[in-house]
């Protein structure tokens, strides 16, 4: 089986912070848990260590397991289209991005 992370750096709309956290950690990442190859799902909440600035505020990391990530990709997208993985109107969609990387 390969081994990846989907890495997924958002932020929340301007003053929804808590219903974005709320709905994250709430929903969002049991949503995922339930796409099958979707092993573990955790948050972060970005600090400041240097200058630069993070894509976003926050960041999860999904540990998948598959032979298909593609697979497995579509399937969190068409979940999402059928509203079995929820989306939430905190959630900004302009600081989402989407980047899978494997393991080595």
């Amino acid at each position: 089986m390969g081994q990846y992370i989907l890495v997924i750096p958002s932020s929340p709309v301007e003053g929804q912070a808590g219903a974005y956290n709320s709905w994250y950690g709430g929903q969002h990442l049991a949503d995922l848990l339930k796409v099958p190859g979707v092993q573990v799902a955790s948050r972060y909440e970005a600090q400041a260590l240097t200058d630069d600035v993070p894509p976003a505020e926050f960041l999860a990391i999904y540990q998948i397991e598959t032979e298909d990530p593609q697979g497995v990709l579509a399937e969190i997208v068409r979940r999402s289209e059928t509203g079995e993985i929820g989306l939430s109107p905190a959630l900004d969609m302009s600081s989402v991005k989407i980047w899978l990387y494997q393991a080595l």
